[in-house]
């Protein structure tokens, strides 16, 4: 079942507020440029994926070099895909794992926060629409994340890709699984620490190519939020009423946080679907990575705070991926720390980062300089005493 869409390039009013609150998600046709916006970020994106393939590649010594220019994007970012054994993907979305154990940046590479992403989680007309959910003062939220579904075309060279570079068949399990094959239902909130569970984030899913039910178009199940917070398995009944949301570069799909959502299955041997999700949150509010790099976007209180400079952006990125990496064993877990802990742990990086130069200083004394009585309860938790 396809959903019915709205067709509002340029508003979100009361009655698309309402519809929002009450089933949880809106799909807005036409709000990006895909000529122009769009086509900015894809094309400096395409040059980004390919020279990190060629890095991946020529590491692993890997056969599939020869040729790789040549190849259809969807087939490069394969290859690529599996000559790293996943480690292109965890550069080019470095929230999917950062914080996790065995997580390790890469700081040799090309940054992936390029100017032009930064320019379209900014996008005047994506703020417009969030505005009426959120309120004149909007942060992005530092969860952001890239979705690449392949077909089985380009999974069978991503397997044999693996297979000549030595690597294992990482995407059939764990993180990547969830971008590059179907999605599972689910719900984001869960993942985030404690204090950000109670923020009203909207994310923003934006399709760079066409997004449908044969390529892996985004579902929804209308109304779940107002279940609250929850993680599978959920109630077969409660999936059936689920729809897809088919998209076309340009159209934005924005949902609530607490939404159940998932991807249609992939059944395009050859296909290759492509998109962006950025998560916002009213500004001040707990967003529950405090370890990674928000900003403000939007103020009017405040207008000479919104944060504008893309490279600078991209120097807090580093310096918190390698602050992750160098202390992995020591970020806090969404799934075993409290209320309490994570109020502390947001505060404390709050006050560390306060400004641009603070994410650059990050080091051990600065970052865990908690309390010994609250650290002492965190180690407990997770097991690090």
């Amino acid at each position: 079942m396809i959903s019915a869409a709205l067709r509002y390039p340029d508003l979100v009013g009361p009655a698309e507020v309402r519809r929002y609150h009450e089933e949880g998600y809106l799909l807005l046709r036409g709000v990006l440029d895909p000529d122009a916006e769009l086509a900015r970020l894809r094309d400096a994106y395409v040059v980004l994926m390919d020279h990190l393939g060629e890095c991946f590649l020529r590491a692993a010594n890997s056969p599939y070099l020869e040729g790789f220019a040549d190849r259809p994007m969807p087939e490069r970012f394969g290859v690529a895909l599996g000559a790293s054994g996943g480690e292109f993907l965890d550069h080019l979305d470095p929230a999917l794992r950062a914080g996790s154990s065995d997580y390790r940046f890469r700081a040799d590479l090309p940054t992936a926060q390029i100017p032009e992403l930064f320019a379209l989680m900014r996008a005047p007309a994506l703020l417009d629409a969030l505005e009426p959910l959120l309120g004149a003062e909007i942060e992005v939220a530092p969860g952001y994340h890239v979705n690449h579904k392949l077909g089985s075309s380009q999974l069978e060279l991503t397997r044999a890709a693996a297979a000549a570079a030595g690597r294992e068949i990482f995407h059939e399990a764990g993180y990547h699984s969830w971008h590059v094959l179907q999605t599972p239902w689910h719900a984001d909130v869960p993942w985030l620490l404690a204090d950000g569970r109670r923020t009203p984030v909207v994310t923003a899913w934006i399709p760079t190519t066409e997004a449908t039910v044969s390529n892996g178009a985004l579902m929804v199940v209308p109304g779940s939020h107002r279940q609250g917070i929850r993680m599978a398995p959920f109630p077969e009944e409660e999936l059936q009423r689920g729809i897809a949301l088919e998209t076309e570069p340009g159209d934005v799909i924005l949902f609530d946080n607490k939404l159940l959502h998932a991807s249609a299955p992939i059944r395009d041997a050859n296909s290759f679907r492509w998109a962006f999700n950025f998560r916002y949150l009213p500004a001040g509010q707990a967003n529950g990575r405090p370890y990674l790099p928000g900003f403000l976007a939007r103020s009017t209180a405040n207008p000479e705070r919104v944060f504008s400079d893309p490279r600078l952006w991209a120097a807090m990125w580093r310096a918190a991926l390698l602050a992750a990496t160098q202390y992995a064993q020591r970020v806090p877990s969404a799934a075993t720390t409290g209320l309490h802990e994570a109020r502390a742990f947001s505060k404390r990086w709050r006050e560390l980062t306060a400004d641009p130069e603070g994410w650059q200083e990050l080091d051990d004394k600065r970052v865990w300089d908690f309390p010994a009585r609250w650290w002492g309860r965190v180690q407990d938790r997770l097991g690090l005493g």
